[in-house]
Order: structure tokens, then sequence, then C-alpha cells
């Protein structure tokens, strides 16, 4: 009934059997992080940082999703997660797998925090490593102000990535 009425929307797990256990349960995103917050009974509680990183995972899960859409790509978006609380915070599938091909994706990672710090690289790092997808690009979205790039992995500040992203650069 939340997703029927756009009161949220679920994001489902990917699973390409990289691990032996992955996460098969898809995430709720609510439409608004205040709704979110008042149907937890938590609108009188101060707003903690773990909170405001959820409120900007949800943003820009948003604007992606909107872009998805409007763009007409229509991705397959999802998230990757394995039982070791190691988590992909999206997949965006470009290129869908066949007998004869992988799948390829674009792999991000949003923290809310003005310094990057690159051990929130490795989920994504060992997606590439295990080479069973093409990992077209692996982003961190963060929100500092350098424009990062490590070895295949790009850092983007926000207002970079937004306009990577609906400029059509992102995928």
């Amino acid at each position: 009934m939340l997703e029927d009425t756009l009161v949220g929307f679920r994001l489902p797990a990917w699973r390409p059997q990289l691990k032996v256990r992955e996460s098969t349960h898809p995430k709720f995103y609510w439409f608004d992080t205040g709704v979110a917050r008042g149907a937890a009974g938590l609108i009188e509680d101060q707003v903690d940082s773990s909170w405001l990183g959820t409120a900007f995972e949800t943003w820009m899960l948003h604007e992606i999703r909107a872009h998805n859409s409007y763009s007409r790509k229509n991705r397959g978006l999802f998230y990757y997660a394995l039982p070791s609380d190691l988590e992909v915070d999206l997949i965006i599938e470009t290129r869908k797998q066949l007998r004869s091909r992988k799948s390829e994706i674009v792999a991000i990672e949003f923290k809310l925090s003005k310094r990057w710090q690159r051990e929130w690289e490795r989920p994504i790092g060992d997606i590439a490593v295990a080479k069973k997808v093409d990992v077209a690009a692996m982003y961190g979205v963060y929100n500092g102000d350098e424009i990062l790039q490590f070895d295949n992995f790009s850092v983007l500040p926000v207002a970079e990535f937004l306009n990577r992203l609906h400029s059509g650069k992102i995928f």
C-alpha cells in the first residue's frame, strides 16, 4: 500500500552470486525523511548523524530514480549487501546479463561527510575484483569540495555528481 500511494519505494537487493551469502530483502525508502521520522515516532528527538546520513542517501536515490525515469533509461536500481555489514548503496545495472556476456553495472557509495575515507571504497572494489560483472564506473558521492580520483574510483562532491547525473554522464 505504501508503494501504491507513492509514500515510499523498495530498492531490491542485487544478487550477482559473488559471495555465498548475499542479502535478498529489499530496502524500503520513504518519499520524505520527515515522514519517516514521524512514522518512527522521532519528530521530537534530536536529529543525529546516522539519521542525516540516511536522509542524504534517500535524497541521492530520489535524484537518481527521477533521472532514470525522465531520461527513459529505465535501468535496474539495486543495493548490494553481505551479512558482514558490507554494503554498496546503489548498483545501477546498465546492461543485463546474458549467457554470452556479463552484466554491466555502475556502483555508487553515498557518504554525508566533508572528508572522503578510502575504506568506504572497499565494498565496491570487492565487486570489481571478483570480475563476475563488468563494472563500468565506481563512484563515491560526498559532502566535500574536491573531486578525487583513486585508480578507477571517482569521488565527487554532491553538486558535481548531480551535474554529471542530469547531463547523462553517470549512466
